[in-house]
C-alpha cells in the first residue's frame, strides 16, 4: 500500500471505525454477546479485535492471521488476546461465533475457507462474513465517472492475484455450499452526512492507487484522472459519500 505499513495500519483503523456502529449492531442481532468464545479469521492489524475486546470484555477472543508482521503489531496492541499465526484453512476449534471481515475477497477458494470456519464452530455456532461488492460499493456526489474504468482495472488485478472484489453477491451461495444453514444477507450503509466528509478521506484518496501505478496495473494517465476527479469531488459544497457493506451469516 502507499505509504508503507504505518499508512496501511492507519487506513485499516479508519475503515474499521467507520463501519463499526452498523456492523456491531448487526452482529448483536445475530447473537453476538459477551461471554461467547469468539474467533476472528484474518484479524490483520487488530482493528476489529480491539473493538470486539471493548464490546465483549468477558469473552475469550482468538485472532488468526497468516501475516506475521501484522500479528506482531496486534500482539503489542492487544496483549491479552490469543493470536494464532496460521492461514484460514487451518483454524482452531470450539468457537461460538466467528467473524471474517474483508477476508473472503482475498482468498482463492472461498468455499474451502467457509467450510473450515464451519468446522471451527461448535454446533449452532455462527459465522458472520463482512464484505463488499465492487458494483454495490456505494455512491459519491458529485459523480466521479473517471473512477469506473480505474476501479475495473484495479479489481481485475485483484482477480489475477486470486481474489474477488465482487464476492459480496456470491457469499450466500458460498456459505450454503460450505454446509451452513439459516444463511442470511444483511446490507448496511454509512455516510458523510452523519459522519462528516473528512472521516472518509483515508478511504477515498487517490494516493491509495499509487502502488497500482508502480506495478503497471494503472497508467500515470489513469492516476492523474483519479486525482482530478477527487479534487473536483472535494471542492463541491454538495459533496456526499455513502458506502455500502454486506454482512452474510450462517449457522453451523
Amino acid at each position: 500500500m502507499a505509504g508503507g505499513l504505518e499508512a496501511e495500519l492507519g487506513r485499516l483503523e479508519v475503515q474499521a471505525e467507520l463501519g463499526w456502529p452498523e456492523e456491531s449492531r448487526l452482529l448483536g442481532e445475530l447473537g453476538l454477546r459477551d461471554g461467547l468464545r469468539v474467533l476472528e479469521i484474518g484479524c490483520g492489524s487488530g482493528a476489529l479485535l480491539a473493538r470486539l475486546r471493548a464490546l465483549l470484555p468477558a469473552s475469550p477472543l482468538v485472532g488468526v492471521d497468516a501475516d506475521a508482521e501484522l500479528l506482531a503489531h496486534t500482539r503489542e496492541r492487544l496483549p491479552g488476546v490469543e493470536l494464532v499465526h496460521a492461514d484460514a484453512t487451518s483454524l482452531p476449534r470450539g468457537f461460538d461465533f466467528a467473524i471474517a471481515r474483508l477476508l473472503f475477497q482475498h482468498v482463492a477458494d472461498p468455499v474451502s475457507v467457509a467450510a473450515e470456519a464451519r468446522r471451527a464452530l461448535g454446533p449452532g455456532g455462527t459465522l458472520a462474513a463482512i464484505e463488499v461488492d465492487g458494483e454495490l460499493w456505494g455512491v459519491a456526489e458529485p459523480h466521479m465517472p473517471e473512477l469506473t474504468a480505474i476501479h475495473a482495472k484495479a479489481w481485475s488485478a485483484q482477480t489475477h492475484r486470486g481474489g474477488d472484489r465482487y464476492i459480496g453477491r456470491r457469499l450466500y451461495r458460498i456459505l450454503v455450499a460450505a454446509g451452513f444453514r439459516d444463511v442470511t444477507v444483511r446490507p448496511y450503509a454509512y455516510h458523510s452526512d452523519e459522519l462528516g466528509l473528512d472521516a472518509f478521506a483515508e478511504l477515498m484518496t487517490p494516493a491509495s492507487l499509487a502502488p497500482l501505478v508502480e506495478d503497471g496495473t494503472l497508467s500515470p494517465l489513469d492516476y492523474g484522472r483519479a486525482v482530478r476527479g477527487y479534487e473536483r469531488f472535494r471542492a463541491s459544497p454538495e459533496a456526499f459519500v455513502m458506502l455500502v457493506g454486506l454482512l452474510v451469516a450462517g449457522r453451523a
